[in-house]
């Protein structure tokens, strides 16, 4: 959107822990990361549970992270209850880190702080761009990494728990192509971006950096 010779792509500034090696993430169980932004995300969380059923008999080999937003909370932690998974529900935790760290797939909104996060972290996701976003923007973001082959793309008004089944058991079934898409998103992370931001705003004001 801007002319090249007068902007410079720093990316996002972010936390360091999420450039700070994780632990090695046990092959099993395979480990679902949903987070809706800082708010939740009523619809992701109610398609996941929706999804629970289709997994049945993947339950032993599954496990969820969940971060719901306050509004629905109780809601989210019964519907894993009763359909029998293991899963750690929080409204909202500042280990995002951390989670991610212990993730293999994450369903997610597609903002540029959690694509910042995401790629530095070196994590693929199913991104289901807020529709509601300033000019679509989450959107454009999200096509960015899918067009890098990083992650995949689904509008909201076509998430449902059909389409997160396939995807998950796609992704279970083929540790392969989920390395292949973890390289290329980690690819696209940012680790200097406070510090091109700075150099940038000294050199505008023209004093050494």
């Amino acid at each position: 959107y801007f002319a090249q010779e007068k902007s410079r792509w720093t990316g996002n500034p972010i936390r360091q822990e999420f450039f700070e090696p994780s632990p090695p993430r046990p092959q099993s169980p395979f480990t679902v990361l949903v987070m809706g932004g800082s708010q939740g995300a009523h619809h992701l969380n109610v398609e996941v549970l929706k999804a629970l059923s289709f997994l049945a008999e993947e339950r032993d080999y599954l496990k969820f992270l969940h971060l719901t937003g306050d509004a629905d909370l109780d809601l989210v932690r019964q519907g894993y209850q009763e359909a029998g998974f293991v899963a750690d529900v929080a409204a909202f935790t500042p280990e995002v880190a951390t989670w991610m760290g212990r993730a293999h797939f994450l369903v997610c909104r597609a903002g540029a702080g959690t694509l910042a996060e995401l790629t530095a972290r070196g994590r693929t996701a199913l991104l289901v761009p807020y529709p509601f976003a300033a000019n679509n923007h989450q959107e454009a973001n999200a096509r960015f990494l899918e067009n890098a082959g990083a992650a995949y793309l689904i509008l909201n008004k076509h998430f449902t728990g059909e389409v997160l089944v396939d995807t998950i058991k796609q992704f279970f079934m083929q540790p392969q192509r989920l390395q292949k898409m973890e390289a290329a998103s980690a690819r696209l992370a940012k680790p200097h971006a406070a510090r091109e931001i700075v150099e940038g705003c000294l050199e505008l004001l023209g004093q050494p950096s």
